[in-house]
């Protein structure tokens, strides 16, 4: 079968074009989510450090409400009852601090790079 050189064009195009999408998703970056126990009146663990874009759960396996409240931000997640979850996604990078504003001994550190 003879192939046009117009329709040669098209073929090569659509390849160099399947090609650049297929580049272009392998260098996506991968999202992950990281998990936070509140437990025993503690975050487990006390130190994460994630990407930027990246998620961070915290689960409350206590049996009395956390908060996780940012010390030198606005993030403030509210009252956690037990067995409940709060989810956040860092879009900044920095090292943050928080607590829970219920029980002043539990505290921990985020890191975002």
């Amino acid at each position: 079968m003879v192939r046009s050189a117009a329709h040669r064009r098209r073929v090569c195009i659509l390849f160099a074009g399947a090609s650049a999408l297929g580049v272009l998703a392998a260098a996506a970056p991968h999202r992950t989510t990281r998990t936070v126990t509140m437990r025993g009146f503690r975050f487990r663990p006390d130190t994460v450090t994630i990407s930027v874009g990246d998620t961070v759960l915290w689960v409350n396996a206590d049996d009395e409400a956390h908060t996780v409240t940012m010390d030198t931000t606005e993030l403030d997640s509210g009252d956690i009852a037990p067995g409940s979850r709060f989810r956040w996604i860092f879009r900044a990078k920095g090292r943050y601090r928080y607590h829970c504003e219920v029980h002043y001994k539990m505290h921990a550190v985020l890191v975002v790079k």
